[in-house]
């Protein structure tokens, strides 16, 4: 079964460029990337970071940012963008607490990460388990 990533993910790649289309450049980046860059980070993690786009983005300006994404060329070509980035294949379903200094904070993370949907990884068309660590991170401020 295709999700239809699959079989379009090089035409996304090839559309995408260096630079990210219209719609990427001119109405996500100026929304996104103050927003990202607010309180900043110091990491980030780019939900389906397809080819990495975003992800070089954020490491321009200093952010070490993990690209995750379910259609395994897609960060396989954002690792070949970027040698130097951290791109894994996988989504966030099935998400369990490993440590948090509150419960209030587990609360929100797991609310947060809860609310995130991506489609199944596939092997061979199949959907397939996997695992992974997500650090979420938080800046208290007064």
């Amino acid at each position: 079964m295709d999700n239809g990533w699959q079989s379009s993910a090089q035409a996304s790649i090839t559309d995408q460029g260096d630079q990210g289309d219209f719609g990427r450049r001119y109405v996500l980046d100026p929304v996104l990337l103050p927003r990202a860059l607010a309180r900043s980070p110091q990491m980030a993690l780019d939900i389906g970071c397809g080819e990495g786009r975003f992800c070089r983005i954020l490491s321009a300006h200093g952010i070490a940012a993990t690209g995750l994404d379910p259609t395994p060329v897609l960060p396989e070509a954002a690792q070949t963008r970027h040698p130097q980035g951290t791109y894994l294949e996988g989504d966030v379903l099935g998400l369990t607490l490993l440590m948090s200094p509150s419960a209030e904070l587990a609360r929100s993370a797991m609310g947060a990460v809860g609310q995130w949907r991506y489609p199944p990884t596939l092997l061979n068309g199949d959907p397939v388990e996997i695992q992974t660590v997500v650090d979420v991170n938080y800046t208290l401020t007064k």
